[in-house]
């Protein structure tokens, strides 16, 4: 990686007065400074990067602040690599360059390994080594994020409260697993007990849907409120569980007599054979995936960008399935003061997008819903306090009350875990055109 000459002669003098060299990282268009050092402790090699701090393009250093407890007054690499490890705290919070590949590989799965280790400034060898240990690590699954609207779904979030008793989770679980249009549901503490995450083509649909689940002998002898609204696509997103390929099938076009031509929300066989495959796992060759599918040699690939190009699938991605959080709160935010959120609609849309130190976005998923009027988060957890969690998005989401709830079990689907770049977000177009707004009406007073 070329360094801007600023750049590199401080880098060069850090080098000089730490007596070896440094790992720069460009991290949106920021250079940071990494030092590292290989040993060899009690027969087994052990590597400690310390994060240094970041380099202005003019050459100026801003030293690093820590919020690893095993960095709290650490001078150098060396006095690291001599202290204990805390193999949580290492989880919760990696280094940067582990940030930086999971930020890459959320945005594109299908970043090469070449790319990845050019653009952060380390070796293939390196880069790769540091790719399969995260996935090992972290559970990484290799996916893709598909918009439902394409096949003319959209999204609903039923919020459900039992009155007297709870049916058995089991009977409940076994339900909500056979719908395929029902891709995470969760029991909650809280307010409520049970939030269930689905697509439906229409409303009356929906409806139909809730009625069949709430008529069904595991839950028709319980009294229950069940609040159902839409949520717009907004922030994160939710995997598609394999059955809902199944419900695909439906919109499989096939050429008859009747229907010569392909109808919208329609795919073809192909089309549907290889989102499928995606979803399952996004990385690998297309040639391997042509063999699976029984495709011709180089179909996969093209249908890969058609898809891409019709907007179906978003990107591929990546979620995390064994991360270290306490738990994923779930914030229901009714906003009661629509011009006061207005206001400072700017700063939460870049509290939403921002990334903080952790290997997780901020949220996992956020959109308006209806009912109440207002927004949902989830929100993952590395500590145990959700006041913290609530405080922080108060400073930011102006006029709204906030609720909160804690899942206390999954029963049906994941969640996305990922660290999604922010300039690959929807808000972030959204910034920079409130931002130009500002300019010109100050140019214009």
């Amino acid at each position: 990686m070329m360094l801007p000459e600023a750049v590199q002669k401080t880098k060069e003098a850090l080098e000089k007065e730490l007596n070896h060299k440094l790992h720069i990282v460009l991290i949106h268009g920021a250079y940071y400074a990494y030092e590292e050092k290989a040993t060899v402790i009690e027969g087994k090699k052990k590597v400690a990067v310390l994060y240094l701090g970041k380099i202005n393009e003019d050459g100026t250093f801003v030293k690093g602040k820590h919020r690893k407890k095993s960095y709290e007054n650490v001078l150098s690499v060396e006095e690291l690599v001599a202290r204990p490890s805390n193999p949580i705290e290492e989880l919760v919070h990696p280094d940067g360059i582990d940030l930086a590949i999971i930020e890459m590989l959320s945005t594109d799965a299908r970043t090469p390994v070449k790319k990845i280790a050019e653009k952060l400034g380390i070796g293939i060898a390196q880069a790769r080594s540091r790719i399969e240990s995260l996935e090992k690590r972290y559970g990484i699954k290799y996916t893709i994020e598909i918009a439902p609207r394409p096949f003319g779904y959209f999204r609903y979030i039923a919020l459900v409260k039992f009155i007297d008793e709870m049916p058995k989770i089991e009977d409940m679980k076994k339900v909500l697993q056979a719908e395929p249009t029902i891709q995470f549901a969760a029991l909650l503490k809280g307010d409520y007990d049970l939030l269930i995450y689905m697509f439906a083509e229409n409303t009356q649909l929906l409806e139909d849907k809730i009625y069949e689940i709430r008529s069904n002998a595991a839950f028709a002898p319980y009294k229950a409120d069940w609040y159902v609204t839409y949520i717009t696509y907004a922030y994160g997103f939710v995997p598609l569980r394999d059955e809902f390929f199944e419900e695909l099938k439906g919109k499989v076009w096939h050429r008859t007599k009747e229907t010569p031509r392909k109808p919208p929300n329609a795919l073809t066989e192909r089309e549907w054979l290889v989102l499928r495959a995606l979803n399952e796992n996004s990385a690998g060759s297309f040639a391997e995936k042509d063999r699976e599918l029984g495709l011709d040699r180089g179909a996969a690939l093209y249908t890969y960008y058609k898809l891409l190009e019709k907007k179906i699938i978003w990107r591929t991605t990546i979620t995390m399935q064994n991360l270290p959080i306490k738990y994923n709160a779930v914030l229901i935010c009714q906003q009661l003061d629509i011009q006061e959120f207005n206001a400072h609609r700017k700063e939460f849309l870049r509290h939403l997008i921002s990334l903080p130190n952790t290997p997780t976005s901020r949220y996992v998923l956020e959109g308006d819903i209806g009912a109440p009027r207002g927004l949902l988060f989830i929100a993952p957890s590395y500590s145990e306090n959700i006041e913290e969690i609530e405080n922080t998005l108060a400073m930011y989401l102006k006029g709204a009350e906030i609720k909160s709830e804690i899942i206390a079990q999954e029963i049906v689907g994941k969640l996305g875990y990922r660290r999604l770049s922010e300039e690959q977000t929807l808000q972030y177009p959204i910034i920079e055109e409130l931002e130009q707004q500002e300019k010109t009406k100050q140019n214009e007073d």
